[in-house]
């Protein structure tokens, strides 16, 4: 299942988002009232394929000689066509008619199912799984299971997410959905999802709230000192809710008042030309609105 996600997903950004779908056939075993998936092949078509998954009558006889093949691929060998997929990069992971029309032609058991993928950027693929129903019909706007598809090693991602709403269908060899007949295990399966998915989103949103609070200004002014040369540099944190929701702001040096204009605030710093003889100790402050922070200057940090 991680093979035919990043199949799918590769096709779909390398048209940079705007899709291009694909195909694939399933190969495994019937064991009762189980499917076992233990491969699958790209279904290849012609170099003039459109974006939309659409096989020409070529690309049908194509797929028709590789299915005959298939039996003196060692590879295969004990294995059927238990089923196919496609991709749909646009609209919701459902069957269209062609969809219904191709299954017909190539499966004709009417255990064997189809899957539709939708690929996405942001959030794992979607997958819809399609049983013909007591009928031999399908439904093909109601997928009789859904799953999601993650990112990880072969098999976690549908034994952690998909598997337990797949009824009576492996997704690889060796794991079990729950049967329907026994709803009690679908239910702690269930459940345990809904743990696994709390947690998760818990997680997701304290990781953002400390990644927004990193992002956060401070909520101090920032204020301090340097010299640059002869001139003392005051220095502020312009991006302080104090600082930019402030009306009137005032450096205090020794006996001297400097008001500082909106302009000033925002490059967040000022140069103070200092007088010859003028250095002795000094407390300058920086006060904006009712706040305001103190910094010390001393002759012989210079």
């Amino acid at each position: 299942m991680e093979q035919v996600r990043s199949f799918v997903g590769s096709t779909y950004v390398s048209r940079n988002g705007n899709g291009t779908d694909v195909g694939g056939v399933f190969y495994g075993r019937k064991d009762g009232e189980q499917i076992h998936v233990t491969t699958w092949r790209p279904i290849v078509r012609g170099k003039d394929a459109t974006a939309h998954f659409y096989l020409d009558s070529k690309d049908e006889q194509n797929l028709g000689r590789m299915l005959k093949s298939a039996g003196s691929d060692p590879t295969l060998d004990g294995t059927e066509v238990v089923g196919w997929f496609r991709s749909r990069s646009k609209g919701e992971p459902v069957l269209d008619s062609q969809d219904i029309r191709f299954h017909e032609k190539l499966l004709d058991l009417p255990w064997q199912f189809a899957m539709v993928i939708r690929p996405s950027h942001q959030r794992p693929a979607e997958a819809g799984i399609f049983l013909r129903n007591s009928e031999g019909d399908f439904e093909p706007n109601h997928p009789t299971a859904k799953m999601s598809l993650l990112p990880g090693p072969v098999g976690v991602s549908a034994n952690a997410v998909g598997s337990v709403a797949i009824p009576d269908v492996t997704l690889f060899d060796g794991y079990s959905a729950p049967k329907r007949s026994f709803p009690m295990r679908l239910v702690a399966s269930v459940l345990a999802l809904a743990v696994f998915v709390a947690f998760g989103a818990i997680f997701l949103l304290q990781w953002n709230e400390q990644r927004e609070a990193a992002l956060r200004p401070a909520d101090g002014l920032g204020f301090e000192l340097v010299f640059d040369g002869e001139d003392l540099k005051a220095r502020w944190n312009p991006a302080s809710p104090a600082i930019l929701s402030a009306d009137n702001a005032q450096l205090l040096l020794g006996g001297e008042r400097v008001q500082l204009s909106h302009a000033e605030l925002a490059q967040g710093f000022l140069r103070v030309p200092m007088k010859p003889g003028g250095l002795g100790d000094t407390e300058v402050s920086l006060r904006v609105g009712d706040r305001e922070e103190v910094a010390q200057l001393i002759t012989a940090a210079r």
